[in-house]
């Protein structure tokens, strides 16, 4: 069974269209640094997700060229995220070493001229980049659990004074998963073995005939280990010590109501209970993997899921800038991207559930 072409497979879209504009504000903000997710680049023909989407694999690294000059030239950002997915599956399609692949998207995000933290997401494991390559060519700090390399970690970013420094956490949504894994495979395999009949007939990556938010048991799909879940707690715990207040990024999406069921983690219930329950400390959450842009405010938390690189047509750069104020932040969505200002604290009605559809 091959990757899938998309997490959004059974969805039936139109083409999403540029979000409504936000008006600037004079003041400077506090924190400021781009995102990106999912380009996805591989050096193949253009072709269509599942729902029949055009996906621009080749054009993917260009696009990830302009992005990272404009994030200096244009925005000044100090860093940025990049939340997943950064080469496509499709690279076992051809003789050129994956590594080299990777490797040539990262020569591309060198014209940003600030620091990227990466995460890594379901398409990088379709490939023979092992979790030792992407701890040394994308600087992720793996933890040895085992047998296993698990990909969480936090760091700090200063704001302006006197505000105290921002926490970033970086999630691994694939700790549970059969995609290159030894210790947890089993677990995972349980997983869908339980809850999803096409497994046992080799269709892994199929949702059918599951319902509900069900659909998730597909192997594209992964899911946080009990030591991880642990770790998030006390990292919540240190921020309201000091006073911290804290983004948890991750691949997949965190929330039902920022994606398509389709697109959440195995144990996402699990993880979103120990979220809401840090409502205090926990400003947003960011990922990707949807492909699609979206956004639910919970409890006071704004889960937004971005946009990828990889499906806008040539000559549209998609990517976000996000602005971090004492009691709000201002997203700027370029390409196919949505302007979002969003207050920090319990919204209002207007600031519930919010998915771009196809």
């Amino acid at each position: 069974q091959g990757p899938p072409v998309s997490c959004t497979q059974n969805q039936n879209m139109p083409k999403r269209k540029e979000g409504p504009s936000s008006s600037p504000t004079p003041n400077s903000p506090l924190l400021k640094f781009g995102v990106l997710t999912d380009i996805q680049h591989a050096p193949v023909p253009d072709g269509l997700s599942f729902s029949g989407s055009p996906r621009y694999y080749r054009n993917a690294l260009h696009s990830t060229s302009s992005i990272s000059t404009l994030l200096t030239t244009r925005h000044s950002c100090p860093f940025s995220l990049n939340l997943g997915d950064t080469i496509d599956g499709k690279v076992n399609s051809i003789a050129q070493p994956a590594l080299e692949v990777l490797t040539n998207v990262l020569d591309e995000m060198k014209n940003f001229q600030g620091q990227w933290h990466h995460v890594y997401g379901n398409h990088e494991l379709y490939t023979s980049l092992t979790r030792e390559i992407m701890s040394n060519v994308l600087n992720i700090p793996f933890k040895t659990e085992g047998s296993d390399l698990i990909a969480y970690h936090s760091l700090l970013k200063s704001p302006l004074p006197p505000s105290a420094p921002y926490r970033f956490i970086f999630l691994d949504a694939y700790d549970l998963t059969v995609l290159g894994r030894t210790g947890s495979k089993k677990s995972a395999a349980e997983i869908y073995l339980n809850k999803n009949p096409n497994y046992l007939k080799g269709d892994v990556n199929s949702p059918v005939g599951l319902l509900g938010d069900e659909v998730r048991f597909v192997a594209f799909n992964g899911g946080y280990g009990s030591t991880q879940l642990e770790f998030l707690k006390s990292e919540l715990n240190e921020c309201r010590i000091k006073g911290q207040k804290a983004f948890v990024c991750g691949h997949q999406p965190f929330h039902p109501g920022s994606t398509n069921p389709i697109c959440l983690t195995l144990n996402y219930k699990t993880m979103l209970e120990v979220i809401e329950e840090n409502s205090d400390v926990i400003l947003a959450t960011f990922s990707g993997h949807s492909h699609w842009p979206g956004h639910i405010e919970s409890n006071g938390i704004h889960h937004i899921v971005f946009s990828a690189v990889l499906e806008s047509e040539p000559g549209v750069d998609t990517y976000a800038v996000v602005n971090v104020y004492e009691d709000y932040m201002r997203i700027e969505g370029f390409g196919d991207e949505v302007n979002r200002v969003l207050k920090f604290g319990k919204e209002t009605a207007a600031g519930a559930g919010n998915v771009k559809k196809r």
